[in-house]
């Protein structure tokens, strides 16, 4: 007790906090844009998204209000957090480090019929079979035994085909060239979907397989 590394470990399975734009001051806010242009920056590059232009945008919101299926466009939010708020203590005041993160809300009532239709399984690896690969490559000191984590591994994942339409935040920070609720076509597991993580199993198996 009292000692600071020891503090440091206790708090680092803590949850992030998430932070209130409404709350923060001007600077606080300029690093949650920065954070937020780099977030953007990923969907833009991985061509998880395409930004319709005002007109496109207009039409198609008015052709699927008109057909009963407004509901199908999916709200988005940003969700702002501190990467060092499971790291600091009173005798280690890290600095802010500001993460934003783009979620697109898919839990909308007109989209509740894709639960029966969709799949949203990706199979992955229990802590048993980690611990047992972890254990066999220890026996084997000529192997090279590692993990990677790949940022933003859902936007890398494969094409979602089936038209999927998100409105651009209306809150929050703000989107380079993109209006406050402009319409966008989604193409890939976008933070939110709940076909996010089997789009990325199965990019992941695809390319094993080549």
């Amino acid at each position: 007790a009292g000692d600071p590394k020891f503090e440091a470990m206790l708090v680092q399975g803590q949850a992030k906090k998430e932070k209130f734009w409404s709350r923060m001051d001007p600077p606080t806010k300029a690093n949650y844009e920065e954070a937020a242009a780099d977030q953007w920056a990923k969907w833009i590059d991985t061509d998880s998204v395409e930004v319709l232009l005002e007109k496109e945008s207009a039409e198609l919101e008015e052709k699927m209000k008109r057909e009963g299926q407004g509901d199908y466009i999916m709200s988005s939010r940003w969700v702002l957090t501190d990467k060092n708020d499971p790291l600091r203590t009173e005798a280690n005041d890290l600095p802010l480090n500001a993460n934003a993160r783009l979620v697109v809300n898919s839990g909308d009532p007109g989209r509740s019929d894709e639960k029966a239709i969709v799949r949203v399984d990706a199979p992955c690896a229990t802590t048993q079979s980690e611990m047992i690969l972890t254990q066999v490559a220890a026996s084997h000191p000529e192997w090279k035994f590692g993990s990677k984590d790949a940022s933003g591994a859902f936007l890398k994942g494969e094409v979602d085909e089936r038209g999927l339409v998100m409105r651009a935040p209306l809150h929050g920070p703000s989107l380079a060239d993109v209006p406050r609720g402009r319409l966008a076509r989604v193409r890939k597991g976008v933070f939110g979907l709940p076909t996010a993580p089997r789009l990325w199993y199965l990019k992941v198996i695809s390319t094993a397989r080549k």
